[in-house]
C-alpha cells in the first residue's frame, strides 16, 4: 500500500483486499505509531470504514481486538524481560512516568542476571525515557559498575571546578585589596587589572572554570542519556576549546614572566626560533580541535588519523616550549648560584624555580595528551586509561595554574620586602601574607 494511513485512496485500496491481506494491514497498523492511541484512533478508522461500506468481517475484528489486547497483557516485569520487542517499545513510549519508574525497577531486578546485557537492551527504550526513570536505572545499584567511572568524573570535575573558582577570587581578592592600593601615582587602577600577566592569569582561570562545567555537564549527560549523542558530544567539544585557551594562557604566562631569563640564557637565533613558535602556536593548539569538529558533524572515521597526528602535534609543540623553559629556568638559576647575576636580576630567581614547577606539571599535561591519542591507537575500547589520561591532564592544569597565582603573590611579597626597609630587616622575600594584610588594614 502506497497510499498515507487514513486516507481516502488507503481506506479504498483496504476495502477491496482479501481477508488475509486485510488481517495483515491490520496487523501492520498494530505497529504503526509509538503511541497506543493513535494506533487505536488507526484501527477504528478502518474498522469503521469497512462497516459502512458492509464489508467488515470477523477476521477484521478479531485482527484488530487481538493487537489491542496484546498490549493491555503487557505488565512492568514482562515489558523488562523483553524490553527490545517492537510491541514493548510501544507500550513503554505510551506509558506515564509511575509506569515507567515499575519497568526501571524491573530491569534493575533482572541486571544481575546479565548486567551488561540488561543495560545495552536499554538503548531501545532510551529515546522514551523522562527523567525520572533514566535517573532510577542510573542509580540502580546493579548498574553501578558500568556506571560509576561517569558517576566519579561528574564529581571529580565539580570538584575541580569549584577550586577554579576559589582560584579566581583569590586573585581578584589579591589583586583588588593589594596590588591596586600600590599603584604609582601615574597608574590608574584600572590598568594594574589590564596588566599582560593579571589579565592572562584571569583569562587562564576562567578558562579552566569553563573547561571543569562542560566537562561535567558531559559526564553527567553521558550517563544520564546512558548512549552518547551529538547533543552531548558538544558539551565536549567546548570543554577542549577552554582547554586550548587556558594552554595559550598558560604559554603567553610563562613567556611574559620568564622573557629575561629567556633573554639571557639564549642567543638571538634562538630567541627569534622561540618567539616564531610562540606565533605559531595558536593555530598548532586550535587545530585539533578544528580537526575534531570536521570529522564529527563533516567526515566520516577516516579522517581518525588527520585528528590525531594533530594532536600529536599540539603535544609535541607544547612540550618543545616547556623544555626550551624549563632549560632557560635551571640555567638562570644555576648562574644564580656562581655569583655571575646583579642583585636586581637576582630577584628573578624565584620565578625561575616556580618556572621550573610549572614546566614539570605541564609535561604531565602533554605526555597525557600524547598518551590518549596512543591509547586510542592501540586500544580504542580501553576507557579506563583514557579516563586516568584526562584526568591526569586536568589536575595538572589545576596545579600549574596554583603555581602561577603563588609565584605572582610571591613576586609581590619580595618587591614589597625589599621596598620596605623596616619589615623584617629589609632582607628581600622575608615578607609574608600575613603582614601585607597587617600593613594594608593599617593603612585604612
Amino acid at each position: 500500500m502506497a497510499y498515507d494511513l487514513g486516507s481516502a485512496q488507503a481506506l479504498q485500496w483496504f476495502s477491496i483486499q482479501s481477508l488475509s491481506s486485510q488481517a495483515r494491514t491490520l496487523a501492520t497498523l498494530c505497529i504503526s505509531s509509538y503511541q497506543l492511541s493513535q494506533i487505536q484512533a488507526d484501527l477504528n478508522i478502518y474498522l469503521q470504514y469497512l462497516n459502512e461500506t458492509s464489508r467488515l468481517t470477523i477476521r477484521a475484528k478479531n485482527t484488530a481486538d487481538d493487537c489491542l489486547s496484546s498490549y493491555t497483557l503487557i505488565t512492568p516485569k514482562s515489558a523488562a524481560e523483553s524490553i527490545c520487542s517492537m510491541k514493548t517499545v510501544i507500550w513503554f513510549a505510551s506509558q506515564q512516568d509511575p509506569i515507567k519508574l515499575q519497568v526501571a525497577d524491573a530491569l534493575c531486578a533482572n541486571a544481575p542476571k546479565d548486567i551488561v546485557g540488561t543495560y545495552q537492551n536499554m538503548s531501545c527504550i532510551n529515546k522514551y525515557l523522562g527523567f525520572s526513570p533514566r535517573f532510577r536505572i542510573v542509580t540502580c545499584p546493579a548498574f553501578a559498575p558500568i556506571n560509576q567511572r561517569q558517576i566519579t568524573n561528574v564529581y571529580i570535575y565539580m570538584c575541580l571546578g569549584a577550586v577554579s573558582i576559589l582560584f579566581l577570587l583569590l586573585v581578584v581578592w589579591f589583586i583588588g585589596n593589594f596590588e591596586s592600593r600600590k599603584t604609582r601615582s601615574t597608574e590608574t587602577k584600572g590598568s594594574i587589572w589590564a596588566t599582560p600577566f593579571n589579565a592572562s592569569l584571569l583569562i587562564s582561570i576562567t578558562c579552566l572554570i569553563w573547561q571543569d562545567a562542560l566537562y561535567s555537564v558531559y559526564w553527567g549527560l553521558s550517563v544520564m542519556k546512558m548512549f552518547p549523542s551529538e547533543s552531548v558530544i558538544n558539551y565536549y567539544l567546548g570543554s577542549q576549546i577552554f582547554g586550548v585557551f587556558w594552554r595559550l594562557s598558560y604559554i603567553f604566562l610563562c613567556f611574559k614572566r620568564s622573557e629575561l631569563q629567556i633573554s639571557r640564557v639564549f642567543d638571538q637565533l634562538w630567541l627569534q626560533v622561540i618567539k616564531g613558535i610562540l606565533v605559531s602556536t595558536p593555530v598548532v593548539q586550535l587545530t585539533p580541535v578544528i580537526a575534531n569538529i570536521v570529522e564529527i558533524y563533516y567526515l566520516d572515521k577516516s579522517s581518525f588519523a588527520g585528528t590525531y597526528i594533530c594532536q600529536l602535534i599540539s603535544a609535541s609543540s607544547l612540550l618543545v616550549l616547556d623544555c626550551l623553559f624549563l632549560y632557560a629556568f635551571a640555567k638562570f638559576l644555576l648562574e644564580a648560584k656562581t655569583g655571575n647575576l646583579n642583585q636586581m636580576e637576582l630577584n628573578f630567581g624565584i620565578i625561575a624555580r616556580y618556572g621550573i614547577v610549572t614546566c614539570l606539571f605541564c609535561f604531565v599535561i602533554s605526555v597525557s595528551m600524547m598518551g590518549k591519542v596512543v591509547t586510542i591507537y592501540v586500544n580504542p575500547y580501553n576507557s579506563s586509561l583514557l579516563n586516568i589520561w584526562s584526568l591526569s591532564g586536568s589536575f595538572a592544569m589545576h596545579f600549574v595554574t596554583a603555581c602561577q597565582i603563588a609565584m605572582k603573590i610571591h613576586v609581590f611579597l619580595v618587591k614589597k620586602s625589599a621596598g620596605n626597609p623596616g619589615s623584617s630587616g629589609g632582607t628581600a622575600g622575608n615578607g609574608s601574607l600575613r603582614d601585607l594584610m597587617k600593613s594594608s588594614n593599617s593603612a585604612k
